[in-house]
């Protein structure tokens, strides 16, 4: 999964949310510079929640930010790891199963920019006991990693197999290499994506040359295949096989996706699109099953989430968040955050769905937890 994402309604349990959200109380004054939540992923048994949290304050090294990332454990909502603080460049968070999570990210150098060296790494964690083990990237770049400054664009990782797919991108360049594959267990690229399109740039009305576009990259959760979208017209939802990196089909959309996700279950593709369309797509992209509709925007990675099997929630235009049903698609919840929303997960073994703001909230940092089979906050981490 991506580490990477965001009717029948209750008049009372509406007005519970907005206040929830207006209100802030209780939010501790910190001296460090306020922070936001980039990325949220429970893990595979729905028992930790991993946050990241880029801290704003400057390096004083001049090369680039520290990240923190911790987990919390969901039965008691304690810390029960901490990262302490790491390089920030093109950090990615990826959540496995419940035996590790992992970071993707470039490192630079510290001491300025004379040494333009920047080593791709990868870290993974330990729920036990927070253990970092480091691996081996560097084949990632090859030859180019010396002298020019590459970074993660998208990454996922498959639930069952030792595999990532990875997008990389140079910078000051508008088309990245195609994905590829690469083995974790073996530490070497396996195949590239073949007839990956080219980004043409072409951001749909009423959307500027400059608006930045994202690929979509999404592990089939049994590592067999990837899904995945690139901003080119026309638009299509690509399938690829994972051993061998060949196009097997592919689905035409009306426009661009911004965010996607699979259902736990396996059996449904969740597709935000920048019109507002929500496809409700079979996983081998055979047939859209179901389409629903929200206020379109600049849709951007991590404003989807399944909770459990049971409900689909979705960040639309305006910070508002709709959470469905998936048995009859009916909503079953509305609310709509005072803070800025900057991603959304949900629990894939429960019913809980975690929510991170930006850094001017009250409380910088803040991820609000709620149940949405009983309709009310579950915690608020700080």
């Amino acid at each position: 999964m991506s580490v990477s994402v965001r009717r029948e309604c209750f008049q009372p349990l509406i007005c519970f949310f907005l206040g929830m959200f207006v209100v802030v109380s209780g939010c501790s004054t910190s001296e460090s510079k306020p922070f936001r939540v980039t990325q949220l992923a429970f893990t595979g048994d729905g028992k930790r929640l991993v946050v990241v949290r880029p801290l704003v304050s400057e390096d004083p090294h001049g090369v680039g930010g520290f990240a923190q990332v911790r987990s919390y454990a969901t039965s008691a909502w304690k810390v029960d790891g901490d990262s302490g603080e790491l390089m920030e460049a093109g950090l990615t968070l990826g959540a496995t199963s419940s035996d590790s999570w992992l970071l993707a990210g470039v490192m630079g150098p510290r001491g300025g920019s004379g040494n333009p060296y920047r080593r791709p790494f990868f870290q993974r964690f330990s729920p036990k006991d927070f253990e970092r083990k480091d691996m081996d990237a560097t084949e990632i770049l090859g030859r180019d990693h010396q002298t020019k400054m590459w970074f993660f664009e998208q990454l996922s990782l498959a639930d069952k197999q030792p595999l990532l797919v990875i997008r990389m991108t140079l910078a000051g360049h508008r088309n990245p290499n195609p994905p590829f594959v690469f083995n974790l267990k073996t530490g070497k690229k396996m195949v590239e994506l073949q007839e990956f399109p080219q980004r043409n740039h072409q951001p749909p009305p009423p959307y500027g040359e400059n608006t930045v576009m994202h690929s979509l990259l999404e592990f089939v959760p049994n590592g067999s295949h990837i899904i995945s979208f690139e901003p080119s017209q026309p638009y299509h939802i690509l399938r690829h096989a994972s051993d061998s990196g060949k196009l097997v089909n592919s689905l035409p959309i009306d426009s661009p996706a911004g965010a996607m996700c699979f259902s736990p279950n396996e059996k449904m593709l969740a597709t935000l699109c920048w019109n507002g369309d929500v496809l409700i797509v079979a996983p081998d992209l055979s047939t859209i099953a179901h389409r629903l509709k929200v206020k379109g925007y600049q849709v951007f990675p991590r404003s989807i989430a399944f909770v459990g099997n049971d409900y689909l929630a979705v960040q639309s235009r305006g910070n508002k968040i709709e959470i469905f049903n998936t048995s009859d698609w009916s909503l079953a919840h509305t609310f709509q955050p005072e803070s800025k929303v900057t991603c959304i997960a949900g629990s894939p073994a429960g019913s809980l769905l975690a929510i991170g703001f930006d850094e001017k909230n009250p409380c910088p940092g803040l991820v609000r937890v709620f149940d949405v089979k009983k309709g009310k906050i579950a915690t608020e981490l700080k």
